[in-house]
């Protein structure tokens, strides 16, 4: 189905044609009404930014209220743990290291601290570790 949005008086129509997926990105490119679909000029995306090894997908739902699936695309086999944190930089919850083949996985979070009780609402970290590489993901916890 067809969807139009706006942004700056310019409109955009979400259709298939005007969709490109790069680096775990998907891309609404702005065409003309009668010129629609991307035209495969190179797209400006910092690829340094993306681990080789890994990425974190974007949390869903997020904020979230019971539980959250954290998605993890692996681009090739290798050991990771994760970790949650609250905001004041407190472990919450942490994963076994783990060693993955390439792929997608998802990592679930039902608001529960080490001891299974309910952690307090408010802003958490989603940290993973592996290949050498850090990186963090922002979830929101609401009650």
């Amino acid at each position: 189905e067809k969807a139009t949005h706006t942004f700056d008086n310019n409109n955009v129509d979400f259709i298939e044609q005007n969709v490109v997926f790069n680096y775990g990105y998907m891309i609404l490119c702005m065409t003309t009404p009668g010129n629609t679909g991307y035209s495969g000029d190179p797209l400006n995306i910092k690829v340094t930014e993306v681990p080789t090894s890994y990425f974190i997908g974007n949390a869903y739902p997020n904020p979230f209220n019971h539980n959250v699936t954290i998605p993890i695309i692996m681009n090739e086999t290798g050991a990771i743990q994760y970790a949650i944190y609250d905001i004041n930089g407190k472990m919450i919850v942490e994963g076994q290291n783990r060693s993955e083949t390439s792929g997608t996985i998802n990592i679930h979070w039902e608001g529960l601290t080490f001891q299974g009780k309910p952690a307090p609402a408010g802003a958490y970290f989603f940290k993973l570790d592996g290949n050498g590489k850090s990186q963090t993901k922002k979830i929101l916890y609401l009650k």
